[in-house]
């Protein structure tokens, strides 16, 4: 509603103009019902995020409590299995030149007898 009709509604009440003095009011008990339609709603809708808040949270909270105990058991093994094979990988490493070494010893050994001279 612009200007000049709110002030041509306004001298009509002023006036007694009556049919249009009770569309006007009819009017203003319209606004007044949706703005009590909107309260009520905005009261369930408060309510709602209320008990939201109050009880699903909680619930949430107490699921992701338990992944998360899960993922670090989950982490810890992982971190076990990974170590696991990075030494078995070393013990093979040390075993393959633990041979190597005792193998050139023995043929060093034997070059010694053959020749009964030292090898420097």
């Amino acid at each position: 509603m612009n200007q000049s009709q709110y002030i041509n509604n306004t001298s009509i009440i002023r006036n007694g103009g009556a049919a249009e003095g009770e569309r006007i009011i009819s009017l203003e008990k319209d606004i007044i019902i949706e703005y009590e339609n909107l309260v009520a709603n905005v009261d369930r809708m408060n309510q709602l995020i209320t008990r939201i808040n109050t009880t699903e949270v909680l619930n949430l909270i107490n699921k992701l409590r338990t992944l998360e105990k899960k993922v670090g058991l989950v982490y810890t093994l992982f971190k076990a299995s990974v170590y696991s094979l990075v030494t078995a990988d070393h013990d093979i490493m040390d075993n393959s030149n633990d041979s190597d070494n005792r193998n050139r010893f023995s043929n060093e050994q034997q070059q010694q007898q053959n020749t009964n001279r030292p090898i420097f």
